[in-house]
């Protein structure tokens, strides 16, 4: 898009992703007075030039307006740039800017749905931007007005979704906002994302890496779509194609502590323990990857190749560490389980389900504790976690 005065010149092309062969091309000259006006006619010319077929409802959704504030609009489109970002400064620009857009539009929806959508991230990731009941309250009322404003958007019901599973804890009401955000939008890739982590709860983990693929598939660039379709296929033991999209994913998002952590659990599945240990030293301190989870990391790295006694000195620490915090007793366990100490191990697991820090999904898909699968006990303890 080019801006002389208040002449704009928008080239818009249509590329084969394939091979990247260029389908179609067309340049529109527009007088800058409107934004909205200029969208407008552009959507319009695009699509009778595509000799698009479309029914009267697309229709009314491709020439849809969601707000007619400009400036709303603009605080809009800063929020999602922030939201995106997915970390704790990112989020905290993305609420100043969604409430921004909601002040000059009160019934903006889609600003609801960012609004929304921001604040059920930051309790999820343990951000300490305000009390993690808070994020949570103030998130659900921001998904609920959203969608009572406009029940239409994928956005929201997508939205909605998340408070449904991690306010709510409704399995059943997520999945059926989500399915219907990809009835409204079915090219909505973080519906597809958040529809994918919810099949892994089913247990329908095949489904999921099929659902996470497509939402890569309609947003290569996301990093966290990348890093998610990563994690799939290592809970599915696929660590190739594991390896390639957690590095894509890193090269999206260098600094991103969660992103080289992903990475490095993948190299160790692989055998590439001194890649696996780097990885996990770059990480930087966040609420989402502490300086603990770092060092259990590591730990787990040198005795998984062997460096028993290194490991163990780490462990020493750890376990000072744990008596303040069980939310490691999981890591500790993992630990146990590369030593070869499987009684120690299943100790810290009934730790971990103790602590309400068993996740089900990792106990059943996680590949770290494969050598305890088949012993008597890890049924039990896999009872416990789907119990919590």
């Amino acid at each position: 898009m080019q801006r002389l005065g208040e002449r704009v010149r928008v080239t818009v092309q249509l590329t084969r992703l394939r091979d990247g062969k260029l389908l179609w091309s067309q340049i529109f000259d527009e007088h800058y007075t409107n934004i909205f006006a200029i969208q407008d006619s552009i959507s319009e010319q695009v699509a009778n030039a595509l000799a698009l077929q479309i029914t009267g409802d697309k229709e009314k959704q491709i020439t849809k307006r969601y707000t007619d504030n400009a400036e709303a609009y603009q605080a809009y489109l800063m929020g999602i740039y922030f939201w995106n970002k997915r970390s704790k400064e990112g989020l905290g620009k993305a609420i100043e800017y969604f409430q921004r857009a909601i002040a000059n539009d009160p019934n903006y929806a889609l600003a609801y749905a960012g609004l929304a959508d921001s604040y059920l991230l930051s309790a999820y990731y343990n951000y300490d931007l305000m009390d993690s009941k808070e994020a949570l309250a103030k998130g659900s009322a921001a998904a609920t007005k959203g969608v009572q404003l406009d029940d239409s958007l994928a956005e929201g019901q997508t939205a909605l979704a998340m408070s449904q599973s991690i306010h709510e804890h409704n399995y059943e009401a997520s999945m059926k906002s989500l399915r219907r955000a990809i009835e409204l939008n079915p090219n909505y890739a973080l519906a597809h994302q958040r529809y994918a982590w919810q099949l892994v709860q089913g247990p329908r983990l095949d489904e999921a890496v099929q659902e996470m693929k497509r939402a890569q598939e309609l947003d290569p660039l996301s990093a966290t779509n990348n890093s998610a379709l990563g994690t799939l296929l290592f809970y599915s033991r696929q660590y190739d194609e594991s390896l390639r999209y957690s590095r894509r994913a890193l090269e999206l998002d260098p600094e991103s502590p969660l992103m080289l952590l992903n990475l490095g659990m993948v190299y160790e599945q692989k055998g590439m323990y001194a890649e696996a240990i780097d990885a996990y030293q770059r990480t930087k301190k966040s609420n989402a990857v502490t300086d603990t989870d770092r060092l259990a990391a590591i730990a787990h790295a040198l005795a998984a190749s062997g460096q028993k006694a290194e490991a163990k000195k780490m462990l020493a620490e750890l376990l000072e560490r744990a008596r303040q915090d069980e939310h490691y007793s999981y890591n500790i366990a993992l630990i146990y389980t590369a030593l070869g100490d499987t009684d120690q191990a299943f100790a810290w697991l009934d730790k971990a389900a103790v602590a309400h820090s068993l996740r089900p999904v990792d106990l059943r898909y996680d590949p770290q504790l494969d050598p305890l699968r088949s012993d008597p006990r890890f049924n039990y303890v896999q009872r416990t976690g789907n119990d919590m």
